[in-house]
């Protein structure tokens, strides 16, 4: 589905999942989240080239869900932060952790590897 066709359709299922259902999405909110809010943390913990991360963290700015925070002058550096909008997925990121513990071949008894 295009953009265009996104932006015309009555379905707030199909608009949400424009924005926040690609995993790169997903797990840079899953760093951000945990306070890993610099870029060269995002992209060491994910593994996410730098040039679709910051294409990544720029539509997150555009759509709302991140806010960016200069904390050197030179060279210039950002720190990313969730906003309200993103802090009410917190459901839906615990369900979606919740389902794939249950259902993604994980050992019921391992400790998992993110605590959210």
């Amino acid at each position: 589905m295009k953009q265009q066709d996104i932006d015309d359709t009555l379905c707030p299922l199909a608009r949400a999942t424009a924005i926040i259902a690609d995993r790169w999405t997903v797990l840079i909110l899953r760093e951000l989240r945990m306070g890993n809010d610099r870029f060269d943390g995002i992209q060491a913990q994910t593994g996410i080239s730098p040039h679709l991360l910051t294409h990544r963290l720029k539509a997150m700015e555009d759509n709302e869900l991140i806010e960016r925070k200069l904390y050197q002058e030179r060279p210039k550096r950002y720190a990313y932060y969730v906003t309200d909008k993103t802090r009410e997925l917190d459901g839906v990121m615990l369900g979606l952790r919740l389902w794939g513990m249950k259902h993604c071949g994980f050992d019921p008894d391992a400790e998992s590897a993110v605590t959210m």
